[in-house]
Parts: structure tokens; sequence; C-alpha cells
């Protein structure tokens, strides 16, 4: 949709310089951050500002990592209904894990020679026998 102008155009001078300054209607940019009360479970989102709010505008949704994926299609939905024209949804951040979770995620130490031999065996070679004789050899010149 256009901008459409406003009726009358605001002149100022400025240094002696006459200055025009044509106001416009534009778009509202609404952010619907985690902290907003539309997650808490409201499904009139006409309760947190009149329709002539909602109306043409532009709203980013932030959601809180715990809303599950309905809720968000249903305030999406409401929004559509209250005359927004486009709804952006952004990224949620992750959920920060207990330090017991990051711990059982981590992998199980390896050792050097162990982690060359699986390499050797996950290999597309056509013989993957050799291969792992050369590759036992170089390791026990090297002391591994």
């Amino acid at each position: 949709m256009a901008r459409k102008p406003k009726k009358v155009p605001a002149e100022s001078t400025a240094g002696g310089a006459k200055v025009s300054r044509v106001d416009v209607e534009a778009r509202r940019l609404v952010t619907v951050d985690e902290a907003h009360g539309i997650w808490a479970g409201k499904k009139n989102v006409l309760a947190f500002g009149p329709k002539t709010f909602w109306d043409g505008a532009i709203v980013r949704l932030r959601p809180p990592t715990d809303v599950e994926e309905g809720r968000v299609e249903d305030v999406k939905k409401a929004l559509a209904e209250a005359g927004v024209v486009r709804i952006k949804l952004e990224v949620r951040t992750g959920a920060i894990l207990p330090r017991e979770a990051i711990e059982k995620a981590k992998p199980a130490r390896s050792s050097a020679r162990e982690v060359v031999l699986l390499l050797v065996a996950e290999s597309n070679s056509a013989d993957v026998d050799a291969l792992r004789e050369v590759v036992e050899r170089v390791m026990s010149e090297e002391g591994l």
C-alpha cells in the first residue's frame, strides 16, 4: 500500500532556507516480545489494544521458549483477524540447559589412536584392511 500524504505540508525556515515537510501515514510497527501479556493465554488480542491499534500494523512476534507452537498459531490468527497486515515470527532463543544435561551431551573422550582407527573404519577406501595396516605402522613409528 502506498503512503498517502497528509493534506497540509508543514513549512518552516531554517537558516534562511525554506524547508517543506510532508507528513505521511506510516504503518505502526509493534513488537510482541517474551514478556507481553498476550502469551499468558488470553485469546482476545483486542484486550491488548483497540482494533485501531492493530489495524494495518506490522507485528514482530518474539514468543517465549516455553510457549507451544499451537499458542503461537492462535496468536498469529487472532492478530490477522484484528487487522494486522504482516506478522514476522522471529527465531526463539534456545533454552538454557542445566549442567547435568551438558555433561551428558559431551562425547566420551577418546585417544588419538581410537579416533584415527575409527576414521579408517568409516573411510571409503577400496581396501580398508590395507589402509588400517599402513595407519597402524605409521602410528607405531610415531609412538601412538
